[in-house]
């Protein structure tokens, strides 16, 4: 046996008979025939609309000879007037575009869920749902009873202990793999990127999240004997093992669709089911589209899916962040439910050969080792498979303000389309292309775009809206701000030893502490440059922070940046560290400036009307203490601002 490990993943007309007596008492009826006068075919001038130029394209509705219906259209009247001249024309009119309205989601923690912008999932959903079609998540079980599962998944098998049943999740794994695939669209929570799936949960893997690669095997067997259209294997090992390789040839017979991740050592390392024929093995992407830090690469990379900082279901909390390739398969699998939801036929090592065939390069032209073919493009696909273009959501939209209260929203629109940005406060973005405020408007030719609103409450939430118009319908891309709850330390005053440690971190109602997500901490001393610190924090809680050098008396502000929220700022304070000087007269005047850090200026001044003019000047010790020659008349001590304490004076 071998340990696997899982990769943190009309009318009708009703005829009544005459009873024979009435029929008796009847006279006979006599049948009526009308004559219709022939049809007078009309000519198009009269039925034209007054706008419509004679050289432009117009359709008709006509009745034909046979009294069928048509609608004709030709380039121009002249052309129409000829095609129809022996039909009955109805309506005339110049054909106009209509757009199928996008499907959105507007769950709570949808603006939270960066992969499913970036796999266009509304575009999806107006072309396929996911519907009837099952996966198989070969994992810890999944908590069935969860909210946004709940009557999503199927009794499932337990391989470990060979019973039926596995709608329960010790770990949390499967159940968060779960979410991503058919978390439901019911305005709470967060979205499955193939919502009208159904989960066979298929429990391989222990309370740690180890399995053992016979049960893998028993597992992948009944999954494929039970009806399985996908397997999800977001687990893996750096060895084979014959009997795993069987039970995976068994599935690829089958014509099931086998989905593996492949690894989160951020090694060049292969890992198995990842690696063997017919399995798609999926490697993470990050925020900037580039292969995780932690994602394995080699041969065994075919594709790769947003892996970092996703969020979803969970078995503790409701929901929860994590990263790794275990994301990254759980989306591709989604993909191949909703290929297969589409065209019925499609699946199994075909499906697969499409999906690498329709991935995006990410950099350089052709296979990496790092990303495989590239990035997964679902919509793509779904076109190969004949559900034509997608309308063109943007991928990349983000919002971001600033402790002033600015609203910036980015994002870049596909080239032969037109687009309106909407804008609205509350928790949720417009839900239509009239609703909110219309902000912007242009047409999309693959060049970034930034909107900018002023005089915003940083305190407050808003929401974005993007409609794209294109080819093929509507698309709708939403964006939020939340205000950004994070805390400096409580301390007012600068330590002695001239630290300061920051606890950063976001935390959210439901959704709790953000982990995975790229963030970004600026500090600022005085007039000096800022010093910029990114880093992804854990969704354990806040990350914490030591900034050093601090001074006596300085000016600072602190900010952290991250998609999605406003700039959370501390106030630009100025502060000045209590710091005292001592004199005593004697042969000579000596004393201390408290604290002291190293060596400062120490003056002694005389009165001079009503200011003080400097007859003496030295330095003092490290340890404070300084030494000055007596001098006669009103005289003061006097210690000036430095880098290490504030101004200080003592008249003698």
């Amino acid at each position: 046996m071998r340990r696997i490990v899982a990769g943190m993943a009309a009318a009708t007309m009703v005829l009544v008979p005459l009873t024979p007596a009435l029929a008796e008492d009847l006279p006979p009826v006599q049948p009526v025939i009308e004559i219709a006068p022939e049809p007078e075919v009309p000519t198009l001038g009269p039925d034209l609309p007054a706008e419509v130029a004679p050289t432009e394209a117009v359709s008709a509705v006509v009745r034909t000879d046979d009294g069928t219906l048509e609608v004709a259209t030709a380039p121009d009247v002249a052309a129409l007037e000829q095609q129809t001249a022996d039909d009955t024309v109805l309506a005339v009119d110049t054909p106009t575009r209509r757009y199928a309205m996008a499907l959105p989601a507007d769950d709570a923690g949808r603006d939270l869920q960066w992969g499913l912008n970036r796999l266009q999932a509304e575009d999806l959903w107006q072309r396929s749902n996911g519907s009837r079609v099952t996966v198989a998540i070969l994992d810890t079980g999944v908590k069935a009873s969860h909210p946004d599962l709940k009557g999503k998944i199927d009794k499932g098998y337990n391989a470990i202990t060979n019973k039926a049943g596995a709608r329960a999740d010790n770990n949390g794994h499967g159940t968060f793999l779960a979410g991503m695939i058919v978390g439901k669209t019911n305005g709470s929570g967060i979205a499955g990127l193939a919502p009208g799936a159904r989960i066979m949960p298929v429990k391989v893997l222990d309370s740690e999240g180890v399995g053992d690669s016979d049960d893998i095997a028993r597992g992948i067997i009944w999954a494929v004997d039970n009806g399985a259209d996908v397997i999800n294997m977001s687990f893996g090992a750096d060895t084979s093992n014959r009997v795993e390789a069987e039970a995976i040839d068994y599935a690829r017979g089958a014509g099931v669709t086998l989905i593996a991740a492949g690894g989160n050592e951020g090694a060049r390392l292969e890992m198995y089911p990842a690696a063997y024929p017919g399995v798609l093995g999926v490697g993470a992407t990050d925020f900037d589209n580039k292969a995780a830090s932690f994602s394995n690469r080699g041969s065994h990379i075919d594709v790769v899916a947003p892996g970092q900082g996703i969020l979803s279901t969970f078995n503790g909390p409701k929901y929860t962040w994590t990263s790794g390739t275990s994301m990254s398969t759980a989306y591709v699998s989604a993909i191949a439910a909703l290929a297969m939801s589409y065209s019925p036929g499609a699946g199994g090592e075909p499906l697969l050969q499409q999906i690498v065939a329709t991935a995006r390069d990410l950099g350089e032209e052709g296979r990496q080792t790092d990303t495989g073919a590239g990035m997964v493009d679902p919509a793509a696909l779904l076109q190969q498979m004949g559900a034509g273009r997608a309308p063109g959501m943007p991928r990349d939209i983000a919002a971001t303000g600033t402790p002033e209260g600015v609203a910036r929203l980015t994002f870049t629109p596909a080239g032969g389309t037109t687009y309106v940005v909407r804008f609205k406060k509350g928790k949720k973005a417009p839900a239509g292309p009239s609703s909110g405020a219309k902000v912007a408007e242009g047409a999309g030719n693959w060049e970034p775009v930034t909107v900018e609103l002023s005089g915003k409450n940083a305190n407050k939430r808003y929401g974005f809206a993007v409609f794209v118009f294109g080819p093929s319908g509507t698309s709708r891309a939403v964006a939020t701000l939340r205000p950004a709850n994070w805390t400096l330390t409580e301390s007012r005053s600068v330590p002695r030893n001239s630290t300061q440690k920051l606890q950063v971190g976001l935390r959210l109602p439901i959704f709790g502490w953000i982990g995975g997500w790229p963030l970004q901490l600026t500090t600022r001393q005085g007039g000096g440059n800022e010093n910029v610190r990114r880093f992804v924090p854990s969704a354990d809680g806040p990350d914490t922070f030591t900034v050093r050098d601090m001074r006596w008396s300085f000016h600072y502000q602190f900010t952290l940046l991250a998609p999605g929220f406003w700039n959370a700022a501390s106030p630009q304070e100025s502060q000045w560290i209590n710091t005292t000087v001592s004199a005593k007269r004697g042969g000579r005047i000596t004393g201390r400036v408290t604290p002291s850090k190293a060596a400062s200026e120490v003056q002694l001044q005389r009165r001079a009307g009503n200011d003080w003019k400097t007859i003496a000047t030295t330095q003092s010790k490290p340890n404070g203490r300084y030494s000055l020659p007596a001098k006669q008349g009103a005289l003061r001590v006097y210690s000036p601002a430095d880098l290490w304490h504030g101004p200080a004076a003592n008249e003698l």
